[in-house]
Order: structure tokens, then sequence, then C-alpha cells
């Protein structure tokens, strides 16, 4: 075959296909790295979205962990507050209790001994019973003269039941002090107060 190209028309030609492949390289390289920027974009929008949401959900158990534990904490102080409440009603009752129950003793002639009494909170100021024995009526008879002269413990002080056991068959102290009084009256509240410790069921007269 004989070449009818010259050598300058060869050299344009194989210029020319350089240029050809290197338009091809630099087209398939640019696209190449826009996909690869879309890839990443794509990519790094999808991972922003994410934490986004990750980061709201987070937001929402923090907040929904503080209620929660706001309102236990809430819960607790209320109840605290209501158990120191109730613990300091007990202790005023105690209180005024032994105050009372000291003032009794100190109210009492000789020759009686108180052997119970009842206190209701609910009707403090109101009629509560008291039963006491004594060695003989007329003791019981000083006994009621002597909590009249007590206003500041007592007032409308009056005997339900006045009686004298027979002392045959008693044993121990209810032999000593045969005689049973039941009294009713109306307390004040002490304006004085003592410890609860020296509460006690049964006082002895001076």
């Amino acid at each position: 075959m004989i070449n009818l190209i010259g050598p300058d028309r060869k050299k344009q030609l194989l210029a020319a296909r350089r240029n050809s492949i290197w338009i091809r390289y630099g087209f398939l390289l640019t696209s190449a790295l826009v996909t690869i920027l879309l890839i990443l974009g794509g990519t790094a929008f999808f991972f922003y979205g994410q934490k986004q949401s990750q980061d709201e959900a987070l937001r929402a158990n923090q907040k929904k962990q503080f209620t929660t534990e706001y309102r236990k904490r809430e819960t607790e102080v209320t109840e605290f507050r209501k158990k120191l409440n109730t613990a300091k009603s007990i202790f005023d009752a105690e209180t005024y209790y032994s105050a009372i129950i000291l003032e009794v003793a100190k109210t009492m002639p000789k020759n009686t001994i108180l052997s119970t009494i009842s206190f209701d909170s609910s009707t403090f100021q109101s009629q509560q019973t008291l039963t006491f024995q004594s060695k003989a009526v007329s003791d019981a008879l000083a006994l009621k003269t002597a909590f009249e002269k007590n206003p500041p413990l007592s007032s409308k002080v009056h005997f339900s039941v006045v009686e004298k056991i027979d002392p045959e068959g008693l044993t121990g102290q209810s032999a000593k002090y045969p005689v049973s009084i039941t009294m009713s009256m109306e307390l004040k509240k002490p304006d004085n107060s003592v410890d609860s410790s020296s509460n006690k069921s049964k006082a002895t007269g001076n």
C-alpha cells in the first residue's frame, strides 16, 4: 500500500488523536470527581440529618428524664413534708399529754393515785375521763377540790362514779386504795411543754 499522507499531515493527525484522548480523559476525570463529590455531599447530608435526629431524640430523653426525676424528687419532698407534719403533730400531742400528766400529778392530794387517763386528740379540749384511786372517800372529795382550784389545768370538773370497793380479796396497791373515782373534766392546753419522755400512765400524788 502506498502511503499518500505526508509527514506534516501525519504529525497533525497524531496530535489531534492525542488531544482527543486528553479531552476524553479530562471529561472522565471531571465526571469521576463530580460523582465523588456528590456521593460525599449526599453522605454528609445523610449523616448530618441522622445527627440532628439523634440530638433531638437525646434532648427529648434528657427533658423526659429531668421531668421524671423532678417529679420523683417533688413527690419525695411532699412525702417527707407530710411525715414531718405528722411527726410534729405526734410530738406536740405527746408534749401536751406529758405536761397534762405532770399537772395532774402535781395537783393530786395525798392518798390518791391516778389509775388511767384517756386522751382523745380530736376532742382534747372537751370532756376527758380520768380514773383515780384513793384510800378514803374524803380523799376523793379533796381530789375534786384540788382540781377545781387549778384553773390552768381544768374546768367543769365533776365526778361520774365514786365507788368504795370491799377490800377483802384485794391485793397489792388496790388493797391500799379501795376507793375508785371516775372524773370527767375539760382540759386546757398548757402554755409550756415538757419532753414527751416524761409521759406516764400512772402517777402518785404528793
